[in-house]
């Protein structure tokens, strides 16, 4: 029963984004347990990453048995792999809400989103609560907002900027990529509603020493608003850049990002 009610909520979801059957696909051997293969296009004002995820999430029973799987396709299409027993109903619904219109077409935008990752660490809270220990974040003087939020949750810091990088993708959009030094970004903006943008992130920090530190959110972004994304410790001498706190016990690495929108 469990199964059969994912099967059922996996095609309602391809049915209620109003796809379009694209092709008959492969695997037809008469076997109802068997996988076969469809490809089907989102239709325009869609973002097929947004749905891709939440299918997966809808067909996924365990790791030893899963109903099916959706992956990106070029033209911004789904490949959706699953029981030839469940796909005669999964295209009966799409033929059904194909003619499904979106409630609200999103238009097209440039997000520009830039990254900081900074390195702090604790300091004695008797003078300045935000102190600077870098020429590079010295003249950054539009990040304090995001200084501020770090220190009125963990006290005094000293602050140095490791990296920072910008990435400009359009909304909705296809994952883009930029790499640095040490920092990888890879951003996906999912959606716009009323000035608001939901970006799909991941941060991925490689060290002179092949160290890893990493996060990935879903976040919403307001032009201009400075977003602390999360933290993590990290060993300053793994970090060849790092100067002149890189001896210090107790340091941090901050994520932190902001968002223009054109």
């Amino acid at each position: 029963m469990k199964l059969m009610l994912k099967v059922v909520l996996a095609v309602v979801l391809i049915g209620v984004i109003g796809l379009t059957m694209h092709c008959r696909g492969a695997g037809d051997d008469g076997d109802p347990q068997g996988m076969v293969i469809r490809t089907y296009e989102v239709p325009e004002g869609f973002d097929a990453q947004e749905w891709a995820k939440s299918l997966n999430r809808a067909l996924y029973v365990n790791d030893a048995n899963k109903v099916g799987e959706v992956e990106i396709g070029p033209g911004n299409t789904l490949i959706v792999t699953a029981q030839q027993s469940s796909i005669a109903g999964v295209e009966h619904l799409i033929k059904t809400f194909q003619q499904a219109k979106p409630s609200q077409t999103v238009a097209e935008a440039s997000v520009a989103v830039e990254y900081w990752t900074l390195v702090g660490r604790p300091v004695d809270d008797s003078g300045e609560k935000i102190r600077i220990a870098s020429k590079r974040l010295a003249r950054q003087d539009r990040l304090r907002p995001a200084l501020q939020q770090i220190v009125q949750r963990q006290g005094a810091m000293e602050f140095i900027l490791l990296e920072q990088l910008r990435l400009t993708s359009l909304s909705p959009s296809r994952q883009a990529s930029v790499d640095g030094r040490f920092m990888q970004v890879h951003q996906s903006v999912t959606s716009a509603r009323d000035g608001q943008h939901t970006a799909d992130i991941k941060i991925q920090m490689v060290s002179s020493k092949g160290y890893r530190n990493s996060i990935e959110s879903r976040v919403k972004l307001i032009p201009g608003q400075f977003i602390v994304m999360g933290q993590s410790a990290i060993n300053g001498q793994d970090y060849s850049t790092i100067r002149p706190i890189d001896d210090s016990d107790g340091l941090m690495l901050y994520y932190v990002i902001s968002s223009e929108i054109d």
